[in-house]
């Protein structure tokens, strides 16, 4: 909380900066008094659905980055609740991937914001495109469906990761625990943001096209890039035979491109940021 003093007497500075600040040392403070998945539908609603938070218009660069990541950042205990639980998931890409379609904003603001900071940090951490990263995250039950618990307690610990993988598809629904594909937040998080900013109901918001840009080139990036682990290569390989590009985007781009005038938005959607 930001105090200034004015004419012997103090007053609150009511900037958005600070408020969104304020919001995240209150909701770390109240974390005592909420078991973990209540407090983490808390968070993901006070963040992401309020009507008077914008992560679009508040810049990386201003707010408190480390509260925020303690908060609900990769690393944090309420994004792992959310990873390890498919209905706590499923509402979290929900609010983040809408987030960016309430306001009207200017290109170079959402370029520094903090939404599409923490949205790539997200977008790096669920797609990783190094073997560093993917070590890391196979190292944690809910990131693939065949967990070491699981694993050693079935016939499966028998086969080899390769064989595994190939058993399952991305687009058909596992027998055996519900799971899309053998790596299903990954699945689940490319899927509905490819899906979501490519809507095609309603003219598009400015900080939809700058994060479908984002998404798209990583995505690319991520599909092309090699790993030493070989199911986790076989799992992409099914990812681009799904073509969500070409069935999702390709018409987002004609629906709103062949009539659409030579503005901001127009050159946003060909050339991206300068």
């Amino acid at each position: 909380m930001v105090w200034f003093k004015m004419q012997n007497a103090y007053y609150y500075d009511n900037s958005p900066v600070n408020k969104f600040n304020d919001l995240c040392y209150d909701l770390i403070s109240r974390r005592r008094f909420y078991d973990l998945r209540s407090y983490s539908i808390l968070v993901v609603d006070q963040i992401f659905k309020s009507a008077t938070t914008d992560l679009c218009e508040l810049s990386a660069k201003s707010v408190d980055v480390p509260k925020f990541e303690h908060l609900i950042g990769v690393k944090s205990e309420v994004f792992k609740q959310l990873c390890e639980d498919d209905r706590l998931f499923h509402h979290f890409l929900y609010s983040l991937g809408t987030h960016c379609m309430k306001f009207r904003m200017q290109f170079d603001v959402l370029y520094e914001s903090v939404y599409l900071w923490y949205f790539n940090s997200v977008l790096t951490y669920l797609l990783p495109d190094n073997d560093s990263a993917l070590v890391y995250l196979k190292k944690l039950d809910w990131f693939c469906a065949i967990n070491k618990h699981s694993a050693t307690k079935s016939a499966l610990r028998l086969l080899k990761p390769q064989v595994i993988a190939a058993s399952y598809s991305p687009d058909l629904f596992a027998r055996t625990d519900g799971f899309q594909s053998l790596y299903p937040r990954t699945f689940d998080f490319t899927k509905f943001m490819i899906e979501c900013l490519s809507d095609r109901t309603a003219v598009p918001y400015e900080g939809q096209i700058v994060t479908l840009k984002h998404m798209i080139l990583y995505y690319i990036c991520f599909l092309l890039a090699s790993t030493n682990d070989a199911d986790f290569n076989s799992f992409k390989e099914k990812l681009r035979s799904l073509n969500w590009v070409t069935g999702h985007v390709k018409p987002f781009l004609v629906r709103w491109l062949q009539n659409r005038a030579l503005d901001d938005m127009y050159i946003e959607l060909i050339f991206g940021h300068a």
